[in-house]
């Protein structure tokens, strides 16, 4: 690090401190106590959030130092949930079995589960099997043992395969199919009406219009020109409104920061 750079963090830091005194001393902030450990987390915050932002002038040491707060505290945060949540709550007392019925808890876990009340469905093998895959993952350090982790992936990814084609199947093909069968002449009465089904009319015009575009066996030209080009209109629309509503979650994000700035910090916005 450039001595520059740590005279930028250390100035900034003195001007932080400097900003947080006086709205302190002005009762802009409240602070109750020795240490004020909610004030306390709005300054830095608020500090944070500036260094954040200051990297829309230019790439600095300020947005790189808080770019490695964000990701060290995620990670230790992380560590600390998976800890918590899965060893401690999860598989320690999984095997507890173990220690209570010994061996007989492996050889004979589901009548084990039965008489510990513990709803496994293979006893403590539905602890010890995850908690050895999960622990395969780690032979990954070793350029001797990598292989080993070869298996714990393919079970992830093919248990994860597994369970999100059905959901893509239907949210992306049926759910697309589904307004394409129903009768788009005739109302739910039986009534001949072609306004009450307009959106299954736009929906199935839109998508098929978007397969002509795509199908290239056939040279885009006269009728088939002219749906292929209808097909553009469609996923224009679409492209545009999935990149408004990126836009939209970001400027949302962006209120929030600038609120938390001037509301939460300092008190400007009302």
């Amino acid at each position: 690090m450039k001595k520059n750079d740590i005279l930028l963090i250390f100035g900034f830091i003195a001007v932080m401190v400097v900003i947080n005194v006086v709205l302190v001393w002005t009762h802009c902030l409240a602070w109750e106590g020795v240490w004020d450990w909610k004030t306390l987390g709005t300054m830095i915050g608020a500090a944070i959030t500036v260094a954040v932002m200051s990297q829309l002038y230019k790439d600095n040491p300020l947005f790189k130092m808080a770019e490695h707060m964000l990701v060290g505290s995620a990670l230790g945060y992380g560590l600390v949930v998976a800890w918590y949540s899965m060893w401690v709550n999860e598989i320690i007392p999984g095997i507890e079995p173990l220690g209570q019925y010994g061996w007989r808890a492996l050889l004979q876990p589901m009548q084990v589960a039965a008489e510990a009340q513990r709803p496994q469905a293979l006893g403590v093998w539905s602890v010890i099997l995850p908690a050895i895959l999960g622990l395969a993952m780690y032979s990954r350090l070793s350029k001797r043992y990598a292989w080993i982790s070869r298996f714990p992936f393919a079970v992830m990814i093919g248990f994860g395969v597994g369970m999100a084609i059905p959901n893509e199947v239907t949210a992306n093909l049926l759910q697309q199919l589904k307004p394409m069968m129903v009768d788009v002449l005739h109302d739910s009465n039986g009534n001949f009406s072609i306004l009450a089904n307009w959106q299954e009319i736009v929906v199935f015009i839109g998508v098929m219009s978007t397969l002509v575009y795509f199908f290239f066996s056939i040279e885009h030209k006269g009728a088939v020109g002219v749906v292929s080009k209808i097909g553009v209109y469609f996923i224009m629309i679409a492209f545009g409104a999935s990149f408004g509503y990126t836009v939209m979650g970001r400027l949302s994000l962006l209120i929030g920061r600038i609120s938390y700035l001037f509301q939460d910090w300092i008190p400007l916005i009302p």
